[in-house]
């Protein structure tokens, strides 16, 4: 018998530790979880059981800690059929982990008569993928920030009998019990599958596993001619801690040697059926989940830059900010901030994504010349982040009236600037002037902004520390400054125009920075990518078409954001002031851009020649002078 048996349940093991590891384990108060659990505590992991029932978990806590000297095991409240649940977990997670390594998606249902989840879906389908896709949206960003990082979705073998019914998910047309459990099985791998190719970036896998049949409680549902043919077989059933050893394997098998997205069963990899690799229903799953939670999952970065940086208290203006990169910008700022349950909505919940809200985000000014824009973009930030603290100013940077006057209201009405991201721009348009004058491209990309800038000076002053953000782009190293003709009122070329107030954008930075030495207030310029974006709707019809066909080589407007957030939030820049940043790091910027800042001798001694011959220096004896002054 128990050679028969072996040939069915191959053996596996591994002496890999996971001491420093974090893990939440869904289901973990019985079966395959409890037996994961058990596993990841003894090989040092520090594990979460998340458990619906807390009696039952709190048990399982107390036994595996009897069975596993020195186990790191606590047991949380989740109840996965209840998104207000949901919610508060994945809150106390946030304020009591640093780290989270490993998600294992295991708890579920199998094969129930007919109900509904607290939200009012099918519970199998609310439960076994719903659920889990709600909190794996929510922990992400803790994944993301602990990376290399996994997630787990237990599926089963049923899946390949399995059909999404998106015509009647709810089940409440036709239902039956198995036919609703392979459903939910089968999202179960779609939902890795897509879920894979959005997190790789970030250095978050994702797998897949079907743990085969194991005796456990989630069985109790199935009728009597099922449970006895289940009893006459029980010696090809697999104990939870064989169950679980395909877990264990994702869970710890070196990157090298996985698949991310793919199915595993037996610790090995193996095919899924047709359907579970259909990626077109993989999206249309991945949007259908996401319209009925209510939420909007953020794409992936083209880089593994990221921070869990907060702005607690914070003021930041973003001109620019309704669209784009500097809409992304707003998003990602707003919604660094503490997390906590909205007591307004304990009461009465619509969906996921109004159930957390920030306390003491970031106060977001969104200054922007196209007010209705501006309303749309932060309706949609809002919606995405939960700060309330996100504002709406008119500004319009080729009016130096509407500058001035948005430069007044700021600093009347509020006490500290932290962060200002000269963010707004247009590029390479047929030639205009500004409302005073000034060829469009460098009155509304250098000029405004620097006008800007200078009016809002003492309060970012008297904020410090503080940053000036400019962004650039590459584009500062196709021309020099056209000092003879700064107006291309001789000439104009749309793009040597452009490149100029880019490279306008990088001397300001430099210059600004040098002045403000000593003063806490650090500048940087950067160069955000090539993004595709709305600055490219001036360009001819062939350019639009050139940037569409070789999109694969440009960056969406989150991934263009990074430099600019980063520059905004990472940690011990100030020694970088005044330095030029392309992908979340210093680059090199122009040569024209560097040089210009270097002077000639006779420059250099000017000071020197200052200090010695200039009359009534008496009175600030011991100063220390730079450009002829004191400084």
């Amino acid at each position: 018998m128990q050679t028969i048996r072996s040939l069915f349940i191959p053996k596996w093991s591994s002496d890999v530790g996971l001491e420093g590891k974090t893990a939440v384990i869904t289901g973990a108060n019985t079966g395959i979880g409890k037996a994961a659990a058990k596993d990841l505590a003894a090989r040092g992991a520090r594990v979460i059981l998340a458990c619906r029932d807390m009696t039952k978990g709190e048990q399982a806590v107390s036994e595996i800690m009897k069975e596993v000297n020195g186990a790191k095991v606590v047991a949380q409240q989740l109840d996965l059929a209840d998104t207000k649940s949901i919610c508060l977990f994945a809150e106390s997670i946030y304020n009591t982990e640093k780290a989270l390594h490993y998600l294992i998606n295991n708890a579920g249902v199998a094969i129930c008569p007919y109900a509904k989840t607290v939200d009012g879906y099918e519970s199998q389908f609310g439960v076994n993928h719903l659920g889990h896709f709600f909190l794996t949206f929510l922990l992400l960003d803790l994944l993301k920030h602990s990376a290399p990082s996994r997630v787990i979705n237990v599926s089963s073998s049923a899946h390949a009998m399995g059909k999404i019914q998106f015509d009647d998910l709810n089940g409440e047309k036709n239902y039956h019990p198995v036919r609703a459990y392979a459903q939910s099985k089968l999202a179960n791998v779609l939902f890795t599958r897509e879920l894979a190719k959005r997190t790789e970036a970030h250095g978050v896998m994702a797998f897949s596993v079907d743990p085969g049949f194991v005796n456990t409680e989630i069985t109790r549902h199935i009728r009597r001619p099922l449970v006895d043919v289940t009893k006459m077989f029980s010696f090809l059933l697999k104990s939870p801690a064989e169950g679980a050893g395909t877990i264990i394997y994702c869970a710890i098998t070196p990157e090298n040697q996985m698949l991310t997205g793919g199915f595993y069963r037996n610790c090995a990899a193996a095919g899924s059926c047709r359907a579970g690799e259909d990626d077109g229903t993989a999206l249309k799953l991945w949007a259908v989940s996401c319209h009925l939670l209510g939420i909007r999952w953020r794409s992936v970065c083209c880089n593994h830059w990221s921070s869990e940086e907060r702005l607690d208290g914070k003021t930041v203006i973003i001109t620019g900010a309704n669209t784009g990169i500097g809409k992304e910008t707003a998003r990602d700022l707003a919604r660094r901030g503490t997390v906590q349950l909205a007591a307004e909505q304990e009461q009465s919940l619509s969906n996921g994504t109004q159930m957390l809200r920030l306390i003491n985000g970031a106060r977001i000014i969104m200054a922007c010349r196209d007010l209705e824009r501006a309303e749309e973009a932060r309706n949609d930030i809002l919606e995405d982040t939960g700060n309330e603290n996100v504002l709406i100013r008119k500004l319009d940077l080729s009016d130096t009236k509407s500058i001035r006057a948005f430069a007044d209201l700021i600093n009347r009405e509020e006490k500290q600037v932290n962060i200002l991201i000269n963010n707004a721009g247009i590029m390479m348009c047929p030639y205009s002037k500004t409302l005073d004058g000034f060829e469009m491209q460098l009155g509304v990309n250098h000029l405004g902004h620097v006008l800007l800038t200078y009016l809002l000076l003492d309060l970012i002053k008297r904020s410090a520390p503080a940053r000036v953000v400019v962004v650039s782009s590459v584009a500062h190293t196709w021309t020099g400054l056209r000092l003879d003709d700064i107006n291309s009122e001789q000439s104009y070329d749309a793009m040597k125009a452009y490149g100029q107030s880019k490279l306008a954008n990088v001397l300001f930075a430099r210059s600004l920075a040098t002045r403000l030495e000593g003063t806490e207030v650090s500048v940087f310029s950067l160069h955000p990518g090539v993004v595709q974006s709305d600055l490219w709707r001036h360009q001819h019809q062939c350019i639009q078409a050139a940037v569409k066909i070789f999109r694969i080589f440009t960056k969406t407007t989150v991934e263009g954001a990074q430099t600019t957030i980063f520059c905004a939030v990472e940690p011990g820049l100030e020694s970088l002031s005044g330095e030029y940043f392309s992908d979340c790091a210093p680059a090199r910027c122009s040569r024209t851009a560097s040089r210009i800042f270097t002077k000639t001798t006779v420059e250099g001694a000017q000071t020197t020649i200052f200090c010695a011959v200039e009359p009534g220096l008496e009175s600030l004896s011991g100063e220390y002078f730079s450009d002829c002054a004191p400084a």
